[in-house]
Order: C-alpha cells, then structure tokens, then sequence
C-alpha cells in the first residue's frame, strides 16, 4: 500500500506495463486489522484506503482486494457490511477468501491451539484448502452457517449488473482498458470458481463483447 505514495514507482510500474496490482486489504475495520498484526494497513490508515486506489487508478493501474471472511470477530453483519464495502468502493476486483489456516502461519497456530481446524485429514485435505471452502469452526456461527452465508455474499458481489457497473468505473478511473479487462476478468474467474459444478459459469468473452460495445464518453 505504500507504493500509492510514491509517483515515481507508480509511474514505472505502469511503463513497465503494470496494469493491476493486489493489495492485501483483509478488512475494512480496524481492529480486525489489529487481531490480524496487518500493520502496514493500520500504519496507511481505513480512513485513507480510498485515497491508495485513487492513486494506483490515476498510473492506470487497477486494483485486485483480497479479503477475508471468517475473521474471529466476524458476525453476520460484519460479514455483510464488507461486501457492501467492496462493491462501494474503489476496489476494482475482489479475492474474498474464507479464513484459512495454512501450516507454519500464527494463524495456523492459533487455530490448531484452540483445536477449531475441523479438516486434518492431510494430504487429503489439501484438496479443501482452496480458500473457498470452510475448514475452521468459526467464533459467532457454524460451518454451515457461515458456508451459507458466504454462498449468499458471492453471489451478491459477483452479481453481473455489479461486475459490470464496477468494469464501467474502472475504465473510467483508469483511462485504461487492457487494466478494465483483466479487473473484469479477474471477478469472472473467481465467481466460476467460488460457483464451480454449482452454477453455469459465465461467459467471460459474451460479457466482455457486450461491455465493449457500448459507447461511452469516460473524458
């Protein structure tokens, strides 16, 4: 996130022909960031997260959030609230991973501490570890509950009226249409694959056609 104060990286990287860049968001709420030691965020500040995507949008730079959901503190509406908060914001395309707990991590220990890792069955369980599955047992509900309610938090940030809406925004912030693509490609691949043998996967190359054969003025 500090690179966003730094014009001169921003504008080698986007020579070098940088289009999108990943930023490890987490959350939007502070001491969710704290529990997490996300101390690069918390230095940058919630409060100034808009002003890092203006800066990567105006180097024509697009914006990959990654997110995550099932932090111990989270509940129903936090869980809500940071969808909400992604498809409000600059964020031009999301990575909203379940809580995973990845062996020689704090979080894995932790977790394996409080015996709330419910799939140890390695190697076997490896085939679950894919960050859209849950495999803890969450503070404030249960694996079902929290599996249902990230089902229902997918399917409305990857909604296609808001993928494309946000596909719209980010060419128009970015003057940039190949980092417009990949954002918009990027929220595709990753509803195919939260959705994947669940639901018909989109058509990236229907959607993408469609989108740029609208005539819009973005000056």
């Amino acid at each position: 996130m500090h690179l966003a104060t730094d014009a001169e990286a921003l504008k080698l990287m986007a020579q070098a022909g940088c289009r999108m860049i990943l930023l490890g968001i987490e959350s939007e709420i502070v001491e969710q960031l704290v529990a997490s030691e996300k101390l690069t965020n918390i230095k940058v500040g919630v409060q100034n997260y808009e002003k890092v995507y203006d800066a990567f949008h105006q180097a024509g730079i697009a914006v990959l959030g990654s997110f995550i959901y099932g932090l111990d503190t989270d509940t129903v509406q936090t869980i809500r609230n940071r969808t909400d908060y992604f498809i409000n914001s600059g964020v031009d395309c999301i990575q909203p991973g379940m809580l995973t707990p990845l062996p020689g991590t704090l979080t894995y220990q932790n977790l394996f501490k409080s015996n709330r890792i419910n799939n140890m069955d390695y190697p076997k369980a490896w085939e679950k570890y894919t960050f859209f599955n849950c495999v803890i047992d969450p503070i404030n509900m249960s694996v079902d509950e929290f599996t249902k309610l990230m089902h229902e938090e997918w399917d409305r940030m990857f909604d296609l009226k808001v993928l494309k809406r946000k596909y719209l925004k980010t060419l128009k912030t970015t003057k940039n249409p190949i980092a417009a693509g990949w954002a918009l490609s990027t929220n595709l691949k990753y509803h195919n694959t939260v959705f994947e043998g669940i639901r018909e996967p989109y058509d990236y190359q229907k959607i993408y056609r469609e989108l740029t054969s609208m005539t819009l003025n973005f000056d």
